[in-house]
């Protein structure tokens, strides 16, 4: 990881609007690209700390909760339930090395970038963090 992260620039309204009118898949998608090029992503945060969903129905053998993440701050901001929660970005080697595994240990899932009203992909945090390793690499070796 770079020692100087550069900010990723603001979404633009019809960026915005895009990001927001893809499914829950392709969101997903851009979500791992948005990650691996800005090398952080976004929760929301309260007094009690990272903000999770309950989830109407739990996968086989999972708990119903979700952490739910974004790629940029505009996003989890529209997804915000209350005015104590707020935005706050996550550095990528600690969602990889912390925050997944801690995840996982409890039995939660990973929500992708789910909308204002809860739409985004429910992913195993363990194949996610594969799949985002495997993302970062390959910008990475691009870059």
């Amino acid at each position: 990881m770079s020692d100087a992260l550069a900010a990723a620039p603001p979404l633009k309204p019809q960026e915005l609007d895009q990001a927001l009118a893809m499914d829950p898949a392709a969101r997903a998608e851009w979500m791992l690209e948005e990650l691996a090029r800005w090398e952080q992503a976004w929760g929301l945060a309260n007094a009690d700390g990272w903000v999770v969903f309950e989830l109407a129905q739990a996968p086989e053998g999972k708990k119903p909760w979700a952490l739910p993440l974004w790629p940029r701050q505009e996003l989890a901001a529209l997804a915000s339930r209350g005015e104590g929660e707020t935005p706050l970005a996550l550095p990528l080697e600690e969602l990889l090395e912390t925050l997944l595994p801690q995840i996982a240990e409890r039995g939660w899932l990973l929500c992708s970038s789910p909308t204002a009203d809860g739409q985004g992909l429910l992913q195993d945090p363990h194949s996610f963090g594969a799949i985002l390793q495997e993302a970062w690499d390959e910008y990475n070796d691009e870059a």
